[in-house]
């Protein structure tokens, strides 16, 4: 997902922003308790699955 232009879709000031790796994202996010995340995996394996909860749980973003 990294590799993805996020960015260009919405005009080109915007063009080369790439979507974070989820770790990245959480880094980023993490000194505001406050934000509400929706996670969606797209690849849906166990071992994805895991490794999504594990990450989320090392920065307690995670309620289940």
């Amino acid at each position: 997902m990294v590799e993805f232009d996020a960015g260009g879709k919405f005009g080109k000031i915007l063009e080369g922003i790439k979507v974070p790796a989820l770790r990245e994202f959480c880094d980023l996010t993490n000194p505001n308790k406050d934000i509400l995340l929706n996670v969606e995996i797209k690849e849906k394996t166990n071992e994805a699955v895991d490794i999504a909860i594990k990450i989320l749980k090392e920065y307690d973003l995670v309620d289940i």
